[in-house]
């Protein structure tokens, strides 16, 4: 299979949906964030159930993006990398998609 800019763009469109879900996860649980006194450890609680709702959802769904593009690689590794990206934030995903965009296809 090659790798193609449509199947980049399908990968990163089910990941972004995997992330909407944490980020999603993580508001659920906002009133417990609140009781949270210390700032620091609130955000460290948030960061903590980004990562742990991200890697657990990748691990559940058996989203592997380098399956998905045709890579030979042991889905451990797919399940890992979609879960740090699903748990990254916003600015992780504002620069994924500024990076699709600069992609171009090339002409024939």
């Amino acid at each position: 299979m090659e790798i193609t800019l449509e199947n980049v763009i399908a990968v990163v469109t089910v990941i972004s949906l995997l992330a909407g879900f944490v980020e999603r996860g993580v508001e659920l649980f906002r009133p417990l964030w609140m009781k949270i006194t210390v700032p620091v450890w609130q955000n460290t609680a948030k960061m903590g159930a980004a990562i742990i709702l991200g890697f657990g959802l990748s691990f559940l769904l058996k989203l592997d993006p380098f399956a998905m593009l045709g890579l030979p690689i042991m889905p451990v590794w797919g399940y890992l990398f979609a879960g740090s990206l699903a748990s990254s934030g916003a600015s992780g995903w504002h620069a994924i998609l500024e990076w699709l965009k600069t992609i171009k296809k090339p002409s024939l």
